[in-house]
């Protein structure tokens, strides 16, 4: 997308599946934007979801601690969106019941230091990385805009050592310029019937 193939550090195939979320991944989730804003609930929901299973995943090793990962997007509303979804101890109250999980003890630290923009964490890594991308059919401008040159797809993708996870509505973003080659990468996850319950926990063991 940007470096012509001559990325200095770019990683090799060698990297496998992660054992929770399987590889990097387009995951394809539509919804309204929420408000008039560019922010979409659905997005917001299934991430959480994604990230409890993460944080069962783990809570063995490390007890009640967020895992370490950036969830970054292109947009101020939709960080603004994640943050008061992801840092509040009443939704992980709610998603956890009967679960055998307790809530994160650093939701606060966590979503201050783990949810931004995309130039929040320029120059920072880590080893996951969600995009999560946000805006409907009737944003857009605003996608017009994130898709006119590579710098924004390019520091999102390249903040994650090993996987990375885009979530957004492919059919408005996968066929615009720089994203249809993301797109043609990764593996695409369809959003499950809302019916189904998808939100698999692992729990310590």
């Amino acid at each position: 997308i940007a470096y012509g193939d001559r990325m200095k550090h770019a990683k090799d195939d060698k990297i496998t599946a992660h054992p929770v979320l399987g590889p990097s991944a387009w995951w394809h989730v539509v919804g309204q934007a929420l408000g008039g804003t560019k922010y979409i609930d659905a997005q917001g929901t299934y991430l959480l979801h994604r990230l409890i299973a993460l944080y069962g995943h783990g809570f063995a090793e490390h007890g009640a601690n967020m895992p370490k990962v950036f969830v970054i997007t292109p947009f101020r509303e939709v960080k603004e969106g994640l943050v008061a979804l992801l840092g509040k101890k009443e939704t992980w109250e709610q998603a956890l019941a009967g679960k055998q999980l307790p809530v994160p003890e650093n939701l606060n630290e966590w979503s201050r230091a783990s949810i931004g923009t995309v130039h929040t964490f320029q120059g920072k890594e880590a080893d996951i990385v969600f995009f999560v991308l946000g805006c409907d059919e009737t944003r857009r401008g605003a996608i017009d805009w994130a898709t006119s040159k590579p710098n924004l797809l390019n520091v999102a993708v390249t903040r994650a050592k090993k996987h990375v996870y885009i979530l957004g509505d492919q059919r408005l973003w996968g066929t615009r310029a720089y994203f249809d080659i993301a797109d043609g990468m990764l593996a695409k996850i369809e959003q499950p019937p809302a019916s189904s319950d998808h939100h698999e926990v692992l729990m310590p063991t």
